[in-house]
């Protein structure tokens, strides 16, 4: 497919995120939606230490409050650590 012209999307990863990552496809949809699944986690993980950091410190509060910081937390900093762009592919 010489001379043929795709658009070709890249999620990628900041160097500072535990896992990193390159993920390409010629659908920009498609990496939005492992996007949202890497966000999804990242919120479990933020739950998870939100909670441990209540229960420590034995703290009464609801579950709604640690979701909602686990969620804020999340927001303001996971996608920071991954974005979507358009690489640039070197050839010949």
């Amino acid at each position: 497919m010489k001379g043929c012209m795709v658009n070709m999307y890249a999620l990628i990863s900041n160097y500072e995120y535990p896992e990193q990552f390159c993920f390409i496809a010629n659908d920009p949809a498609e990496l939005e939606e492992m996007a949202l699944s890497l966000f999804e986690e990242d919120w479990y993980e933020w739950f998870c230490s939100v909670n441990e950091e209540y229960e420590s410190y034995e703290v009464n509060s609801t579950n709604e409050a640690m979701k909602h910081e686990a969620f804020t937390y999340a927001l303001d900093h996971s996608f920071d650590d991954y974005y979507i762009t358009e690489p640039v592919f070197l050839g010949e």
